[in-house]
């Protein structure tokens, strides 16, 4: 449905999806006619036998998809079950940024039947590529590919959904091209937020001073500038509100 976010320094990719299961039960096979014609019946998750799929290079806990939710499930007269879940997914995903800001990444989400070998269970894609009708773009990566595949690992059948992602690179085209003058750095140091780089460097005598440059150097990044203009910006606001205040009711008392 869309890319949350993607972090290249923990290495790691969030997305809000839907995935659909379907399979066959031949436990489950009725003759429309001899129940008033009902071709399908809608059932709770917990009333029938369904896969627990898990995303297996999730960055937290190991757990089925849409578990604690009250899933349904579709049974048809034939046997054909369907059970549809919605999560959010953090997986792992190595980053390489190399080429940034004109880099794409590959980060691929790896699924199983949790507890249920392959000789048992076997998954593989409905169709390829993903689905993308409720697909809402993110400002600053594109998904540009998607591939689905499945294989044996292990003993289990994973299936995995490999994105490739692409950056937009206007804002730091346009940001590394900018250069921050004095009075930037000044209200971007006022309002800096701990990006301090400590430097390891020799220890410094007196004879060595004029050598060596011993100071710890703040980092300052154009986020701290803005941050710092909109803090600014702010401060004037409210000064300027509290004086127009004061000088009407100052002037209404006269």
């Amino acid at each position: 449905m869309t890319i949350t976010q993607f972090r290249e320094v923990e290495e790691t990719l969030q997305i809000a999806g839907g995935m659909s299961a379907f399979w066959t039960d031949g436990e489950f096979s009725w003759t429309p006619s001899s129940y008033g014609n009902a071709e399908y019946v809608i059932v709770p998750q917990t009333t029938v036998w369904t896969p627990k799929l898990v995303l297996l290079n999730s960055v937290g806990t190991l757990k089925p998809m849409g578990l604690g939710n009250e899933l349904s499930v579709t049974i048809d007269y034939n046997g054909s079950m369907a059970v549809s879940f919605g999560e959010v997914l953090s997986s792992k995903c190595s980053t390489n940024i190399y080429k940034f800001p004109f880099d794409s990444q590959t980060c691929e989400l790896e699924f199983a039947a949790w507890g249920v070998y392959a000789r048992d269970i076997r998954l593989k894609g409905v169709s390829e590529p993903i689905d993308l009708s409720f697909f809402t773009p993110n400002s600053d990566w594109e998904l540009i590919s998607n591939i689905l595949t499945s294989h044996p690992s292990t003993g289990y059948s994973i299936f995995m959904i490999e994105l490739t992602l692409k950056r937009s690179p206007l804002y730091y085209t346009v940001i590394e091209s900018a250069k921050m003058n004095f009075l930037l750095k000044f209200i971007g140091q006022k309002w800096h937020r701990g990006n301090t780089i400590t430097q390891v460097m020799p220890l410094c005598n007196d004879a060595e001073k004029d050598n060596v440059n011993c100071k710890t150097e703040i980092f300052i990044t154009w986020k701290d500038v803005c941050n710092g203009l909109d803090n600014t910006m702010m401060v004037i606001a409210y000064s300027a509100t509290v004086i127009l205040i004061c000088a009407y009711f100052i002037t209404i008392s006269l």
